[in-house]
């Protein structure tokens, strides 16, 4: 601030000195104290101004010499120039909610990206002792992917941050997405019934019933959840009720042609 407006407020206060009839050098003492070097401020200096019971208030002192310093500053404050001061202090650490909620957010939602590549590999597995076919397989796999495709694009459009509750859901689509899938596959197959459809869609409408009014939530986490199954089940049922049976359709004229 001083570096920005010093020469104004500087001259602003010489006219107003000279018009009272102030000495040319009244000021000088004051130019000096603002252009100087400030003091580091440390706990002797807290101590100096009479604040000691204040101090010891905010301050810790572990059994290995250790402090740990308690503030009230808002965590707006801790900018990224302040964050870089305090890491440049010998094993310092800065702990403050905000902070803490992202770092572990952070490591929840790497790990929760190996669940569901876990989870998918899983999968996969399953559906190759099942079928034994990668047409097949492809086939039963469309509403996962169609699920998690729309709501990964939506919720982007959208601007919706990927958080761990948005992780959690991925991998609720992708189990109930690959059911969807092996039910209409079957369905094609066998020449089963229009009833292995309507079970297909029943599953799917309560699911969408129960999760997705969590949208009406006022609580973020909740909303999160609520908005990802939302999207993920409502594509994924749609790809399985009239995707999956059109490739089932161009799988089969391929192969009599073939």
């Amino acid at each position: 601030f001083w570096a920005d407006h010093a020469p104004r407020l500087q001259r602003n206060l010489e006219q107003a000195a000279a018009q009272y009839s102030f000495n040319a050098g009244a000021f000088t003492p004051f130019w000096r104290y603002l252009n100087r070097k400030p003091r580091l401020i440390d706990l002797d200096w807290w101590r100096q101004l009479g604040l000691t019971t204040i101090t010891a208030d905010l301050t810790v002192r572990g059994d290995a010499g250790e402090y740990a310093v308690i503030t009230m500053l808002d965590e707006t404050a801790l900018d990224s120039d302040l964050r870089r001061d305090l890491e440049q202090i010998p094993a310092a650490l800065v702990v403050a909610p905000g902070q803490f909620s992202r770092t572990l957010g952070h490591e929840l939602a790497g790990d929760m990206r190996a669940f569901i590549l876990r989870a998918m590999a899983a999968v996969v597995l399953l559906l190759a002792l099942l079928y034994r076919n990668l047409r097949l397989m492809a086939l039963a796999l469309l509403p996962v992917g169609g699920g998690l495709l729309f709501m990964f694009g939506v919720m982007g459009w959208l601007g919706q941050p990927f958080n761990l509750f948005n992780i959690i859901a991925a991998i609720l689509i992708i189990g109930l997405g690959v059911d969807y899938g092996i039910f209409i596959v079957a369905s094609c197959r066998h020449g089963v019934a229009c009833s292995s459809r309507r079970a297909v869609l029943v599953s799917a409408l309560t699911t969408l019933a129960g999760f997705g009014s969590l949208v009406l939530a006022d609580h973020p986490a909740m909303y999160s959840i609520g908005l990802s199954v939302l999207l993920g089940i409502a594509a994924a049922v749609v790809t399985a009720l009239y995707v999956v049976p059109c490739c089932w359709r161009l799988c089969m004229a391929d192969r009599q042609e073939g």
